[in-house]
């Protein structure tokens, strides 16, 4: 017994001792044979050096490398055989923790507990594929190109922390660069057998894939905005891909800002953004982003319009600035069945040049309910519509609720609003009729707003119901010396006494006046601009303004770019 118990102590002595000095270079060839085997030979690995501790079943390799065979790659590409992505690691220092070096060599099965790696570099570059869309010769598993040399590999857990992925898009006429710091991957229960290998309820052999992306920050490409997000998470178990502390900020104040450019501009803050079931699988192949349901849990949206003249934008039509649109030409493809918009406050504003006042139109307590939000062709092609529900508080002084439908396919972006504003004092317009028409309200109680129109890039067609009583304004003008707005009690006077009507309806046997609207957009209108101007149209009959008789200037501007409009969509159906 002491003869045999020597021996097999001597044996162990002996098993460590090789294990500890021959590792290495077994970890490392046996790790290449894996690799090249799996990945056709594109791929292989390099490292300083590793040190095997079997006590503790831990194994550390430093200076770690994935390299790519960059020729090779070439030549796939020329005979169309190339993956769609290029990947590049290197790792100071990579901890392989709980391993079975005994299974290893006796079973060929790898067993590891976890996997750690800090500070890793990560470089990915994606580029059309080839293969797409073919049926591939090769129909052979991961699992099938590596079981000569691994009957399985299981890892329990894999944690990265802060690494740093640097990411190039070559299928784009310009290459598009993004870089992401502070990024944690969490990879649990990784197993590659012969089960697995047909396994769809893992996500890349793994049973649950956890990311969060810490901090990530940049600056557009004109130094005009900064944006940011706090965290960005995602679990492939729970499908959400969840947005924290995102914002847009311009990183210059108004004036500045306008002299820059002849853009709006925009801040954009959002606590939460919840994209439920989110499809990453779709995401990863077409960069589309598909979500069942997108939340937006409390945030902020100013628009600031640009009041600076573009003299070589006058032919350039900000239909631009349509939610239509807008979606039309995101860079990104997006399909969200659901958006939901919880406790958002929406703040517009336009510069008055004339008087030097700023209007402002204020809507708080923004609860809105979005369907069909998409610009994914496939989708567009089975329903059209995308219908949009908002209700708000305006002015913090009364309940707004409209219903918005929007055309997506229609080349002049046809929409309609309906909607409805309650009670409130009226001298709360003054915010906006002061600054951008010179009209101070000095009483009035509106009963009720409701409007309905039918609109697109060209024109506006509806009606608009004004119900009020006790209605006086006060007329003003810019007085350019004292930089203060000055009354106009002799004009205010007659207005009041013979254009104003005081009450809608006149009486209570009286039909009140409705507002028939015909307005022709301006051009250089935005979307916000001529909502605003389009419902001003049909209030102004309610109050008793003949507006055939005296039509706005901006009205007389449009309708010279009306025909042409015209001409232009109807050659643009000819071809």
């Amino acid at each position: 017994m002491l003869i045999v118990l020597s021996g097999l102590v001597l044996l162990f002595i002996v098993c460590f001792f090789a294990i500890t000095l021959f590792g290495p270079g077994i970890i490392k060839r046996e790790a290449n044979k894996a690799i090249t085997k799996g990945t056709d030979s594109l791929y292989r690995i390099e490292f300083d050096d590793a040190s095997i501790n079997l006590l503790k079943g831990q194994i550390t390799l430093s200076n770690l490398k994935l390299i790519a065979d960059t020729n090779l790659f070439k030549e796939k590409q020329k005979n169309k055989k190339s993956p769609g992505t290029l990947f590049s690691l290197q790792v100071n220092k990579m901890v392989l923790s709980h391993t079975h070096p005994f299974k290893l060599w006796l079973q060929k099965k790898l067993d590891i507990g976890l996997i750690q790696v800090d500070l890793p570099d990560i470089r990915m570059a994606a580029y059309s594929n080839p293969e797409k869309g073919k049926k591939k010769k090769d129909n052979q598993t991961i699992y099938q190109k590596i079981s000569k040399t691994f009957k399985e590999v299981r890892v329990e857990k894999i944690a990265i922390r802060n690494a740093q992925l640097h990411y190039i898009d070559f299928k784009t006429i310009k290459p598009a660069k993004s870089s992401f710091k502070e990024l944690d991957i969490n990879v649990h229960d990784l197993l590659i057998d012969s089960a697995s290998q047909f396994d769809d309820k893992r996500f890349l052999f793994c049973r649950k894939v956890e990311l969060k992306l810490h901090n990530y920050n940049g600056r557009s490409a004109k130094g005009l905005y900064a944006y940011k997000a706090k965290l960005v998470q995602f679990s492939t178990t729970s499908k959400l891909l969840q947005v924290d502390g995102l914002s847009l900020s311009p990183l210059l104040n108004p004036q500045k800002f306008f002299s820059n450019t002849h853009s709006d501009r925009f801040s954009i803050w959002t606590k939460t953004i919840k994209f439920h079931n989110f499809d990453w699988d779709a995401y990863s192949k077409t960069q589309l982003i598909q979500a069942s349901k997108v939340s937006l849990l409390g945030g902020y949206i100013g628009v600031f319009s640009n009041p600076r003249f573009n003299p070589e934008g006058i032919n350039k039509d900000k239909a631009s600035t349509f939610p239509n649109q807008i979606l039309r030409t995101l860079p990104v493809r997006i399909k969200a069945d659901t958006v939901l918009i919880n406790r958002y406050a929406i703040n517009y504003r336009e510069y008055n040049t004339k008087n030097k006042r700023t209007g402002v139109l204020d809507f708080s307590e923004v609860n809105s309910r979005m369907a069909n939000v998409t610009n994914d062709s496939s989708a567009l092609a089975k329903q059209k519509w995308c219908y949009v529900k908002l209700n708000a508080r305006f002015m913090k002084k009364a309940d707004l609720h409209v219903a918005f439908a929007f055309n997506l396919r229609d080349s002049l972006y046809s929409y309609s609003y309906q909607g409805s504003l309650s009670t409130m004092n009226m001298s709360a317009f003054n915010a906006a009729t002061v600054p951008l028409a010179s009209v101070s309200i000095k009483s009035g109680r509106l009963n009720k707003l409701a409007f309905d129109i039918n609109a697109n890039k060209i024109a506006s067609k509806g009606r608009v119901t004004l119900l009020y009583n006790d209605l006086k304004v006060e007329l003003q003008k810019a007085d350019t010396i004292e930089g203060k707005m000055k009354k106009r009690p002799l004009i205010s006077l007659a207005v009041n006494s013979f254009f104003l009507k005081n009450n809608n309806p006149d009486n209570q046997n009286a039909p009140p006046r409705i507002g028939n609207v015909n307005y022709v957009r301006p051009k250089d209108y935005p979307f916000f601009k001529t909502i605003w101007r389009t419902l001003l149209m049909g209030i102004k009959p309610c109050v008793g303004f003949n507006m055939n008789n005296k039509p706005d200037a901006d009205v007389k501007k449009a309708k010279k770019d009306k025909q042409k409009a015209i001409k232009k969509h109807q050659q643009g159906k000819a071809k």
